[in-house]
């Protein structure tokens, strides 16, 4: 409510805001100023970028809108498309090794792609940002040189973060004697 020069009115609003890690999210709002107005609005993010659409009326005029905003960057000889890039980015790379668990600052931000890439948008330029490998979501059967980094890029700028992953094929024999029985560990 507000009242202002001898006339009051009212205006009401209900939201869902986006989820930061992507989803829906709406808004409808509502009130009498000069004969009434509302709005409806829906948000999407994604991991590509965000997009919002929506209708409006006012003073008996019905608009619509449609809008999309995300970022594109080009590094280590390949094209990346993500949400709207506000400050510095990365692009993770694991030697080609797909779906590895990156963190960011401690919260799960994705996993990689199949070429083994996974690009982060919203890095916090001239300070140290904490990068890892999720070793609680990985299997056994990968070698790591390392589970963390900690990179510094530039004010709008990106970096490039390398973590050395290897994915293992490991082999389990059963050695079985003449018998037919596996023969006891330690036999020479």
């Amino acid at each position: 409510m507000s009242h202002t020069n001898g006339r009051s009115e009212a205006t009401a609003t209900v939201q869902r805001s986006v989820p930061y890690q992507g989803g829906w999210g709406w808004q409808v709002q509502a009130g009498d100023h000069e004969g009434g107005y509302g709005s409806a609005v829906a948000n999407f993010r994604g991991n590509y970028g965000d997009a919002s659409f929506g209708i409006a009326r006012d003073s008996g005029r019905i608009d619509s809108f449609l809008s999309a905003n995300g970022s594109l960057a080009f590094m280590d000889g390949h094209l990346f498309a993500s949400r709207r890039i506000s400050d510095s980015f990365a692009i993770v790379s694991t030697d080609g090794v797909g779906k590895i668990p990156i963190l960011y600052e401690n919260r799960l931000y994705g996993s990689t792609d199949a070429r083994g890439y996974l690009m982060i948008p919203d890095l916090r330029g001239w300070q140290r940002n904490r990068l890892a490998i999720d070793p609680d979501r990985l299997g056994p059967n990968y070698r790591l040189s390392a589970l963390e980094q900690f990179v510094v890029p530039a004010d709008a700028g990106g970096s490039l973060v390398h973590f050395e992953v290897a994915k293992l094929n490991p082999a389990i024999v059963v050695l079985l004697g003449s018998d037919g029985e596996v023969v006891p560990a330690g036999t020479p």
